[in-house]
């Protein structure tokens, strides 16, 4: 019968613990966390809980204490130790640091085992490995949970694939959670569409003085949106994450950078066959390693049309971040060149950056300006592909091009410098023209080939129209991606 009372009391406590949320470690870390209080984002109730905790218990041993023992003892077993010592003050600051730092304490550590949350297994670890790793695999399965961390504020590739990434994790059955900059530009965008998102400040910035910062706010996040595993759309925070969180699967897509940078992840998701060629020479399982092409995130492209092409002033377009990686001053100088050949084209440039200031300044001194406009972000991207005959990516730096996909489902004839992505995606001759590298001559002789061979551009258009179709659509994509992903659980669970 002792047992039986134990039992309803142990259930008792521990159903007062997740109803009172010491559970849940995001909710501990909201509590504890005071610098929230000026950002008006501090959680106070659990100051509640305690305060109610002292009540009931204060009162509770006032009333017990005055029998002369307990019902289920012989007598009542107390501290006898009364002197105020060293081990008392820093045991329970010690105590205070782990609860703060894990965001559980013993007690509701186990109660928080039945939600089936990785994080909760984490917890209990001995000799940096987790007790009943396989079962932490098992229930990655179950409760699927996973957080996605794009380090770009701005718009761009990686934003967009980060975006469609959540929307194919959530369709392959798990439960995305962002994890993004506080001046994400499209944090309005994932929010309607109903994500779990999580803020850490500055995570774009670059240079080792912000790293330690940068950090910290993502070990926060992460601990606050208690994933199964993790998906870092950079590889400048793979190798501390897996330090601050050695049980956790992490999936680094490796979308350019360092290749050192991606090496402590647990399985690599690449772009291009270049990059998995770089893991493989810097000692990288190859089993761990896979290329997936990002998505167009169109479920299906009408029956094919050929579109008016303007013959007698063709406008050429791109949709760049106005960064130098993406070569938009090498289009400038192309469109330049044709101009003192005599061939004046309009052209769109979409998008800002921080060199904006600098290339407006350089048409302005081409002499250019009446035929070159600037258009800043763009909110309607295939009205803005409507306008256009000819799409250029001039980038000295392209991983894969997502720009060059949507101008092929937009019936554009595509002109791209033979970068790592662009070589993968277009087919020289046969679904668009590659030209070298940070070449402005070479740039302007393509597009004035291609302006003045419109049936040429049409073949081309059609081509690359159907490889897109059959390649790079969400509904061929979405099944690979989310395969490869968990793909992890099972190489961390073996």
């Amino acid at each position: 019968m002792v047992v039986v009372y134990q039992f309803i009391i142990g259930l008792l406590f521990g159903l007062g613990l997740v109803i009172a949320g010491m559970s849940d470690p995001a909710k501990v870390a909201n509590f504890l966390d005071l610098n929230s209080i000026r950002t008006g984002k501090w959680d106070p109730s659990l100051m509640l809980v305690l305060a109610s905790a002292v009540s009931v218990t204060f009162v509770g041993y006032m009333l017990v204490l005055r029998r002369s023992a307990p019902v289920f003892d012989q007598a009542f077993h107390l501290p006898s130790k009364k002197a105020l010592d060293a081990r008392i003050v820093f045991g329970p600051a010690i105590f205070g640091v782990g609860w703060g730092l894990s965001g559980f304490c013993p007690g509701p550590a186990f109660t928080a085992l039945s939600s089936g949350q990785a994080a909760t297994l984490y917890f209990f670890r001995n000799d940096n490995r987790y007790v009943g790793r396989a079962l932490a695999g098992q229930s990655c399965f179950m409760t699927k949970r996973c957080a996605v961390v794009c380090p770009i504020a701005t718009g761009g590739g990686i934003s967009e694939a980060f975006m469609v990434s959540l929307d194919m994790l959530r369709d392959g059955g798990l439960t995305s959670v962002a994890i993004v900059d506080k001046k994400f530009a499209f944090l309005d965008r994932i929010k309607a569409r109903g994500y779990e998102v999580h803020t850490v400040n500055s995570i774009q910035t670059g240079g080792g003085l912000h790293l330690l910062r940068q950090v910290s706010g993502l070990f926060i996040a992460v601990k606050a949106a208690r994933p199964d595993l993790l998906v870092l759309n950079n590889g400048r925070f793979v190798s501390a994450m897996k330090w601050l969180f050695p049980g956790l699967p992490i999936v680094a897509i490796y979308h350019g950078g360092k290749v050192s940078r991606f090496l402590a992840a647990d399985r690599i998701i690449t772009i291009n066959d270049d990059q998995l060629g770089y893991l493989r020479d810097a000692g990288y399982p190859a089993l761990n390693a896979v290329v997936v092409d990002n998505a167009l995130p169109q479920s299906s492209l009408p029956p094919y049309a050929p579109r008016r092409f303007e013959k007698n002033m063709p406008v050429v377009g791109t949709l760049r971040l106005l960064e130098p990686a993406k070569g938009v001053d090498v289009l400038i100088e192309a469109i330049g060149l044709l101009a003192t050949r005599g061939v004046r084209l309009r052209t769109l440039i979409g998008s800002n950056g921080s060199q904006r200031a600098m290339l407006e300044a350089r048409v302005q001194a081409l002499g250019i300006a009446d035929i070159v406009e600037f258009r800043g972000w763009i909110a309607d991207k295939d009205a803005f592909f409507n306008e256009m005959d000819i799409y250029v990516l001039p980038s000295r730096a392209e991983e894969w091009g997502i720009g060059i996909v949507e101008a092929n489902a937009a019936r554009l004839p595509v002109i791209a410098t033979a970068c790592l992505g662009p070589k993968r995606i277009v087919r020289d001759g046969v679904t668009g023209v590659l030209v070298p590298i940070n070449d402005p001559a070479a740039m302007a002789d393509a597009i004035e080939a291609m302006a003045q061979e419109p049936d040429r551009a049409e073949r081309l258009t059609r081509a690359a129209y159907l490889w897109c179709e059959q390649n790079y659509l969400y509904p061929r994509i979405q099944p690979i991606f989310v395969r490869e992903v968990l793909e992890v659980l099972k190489s961390v669970k073996a």
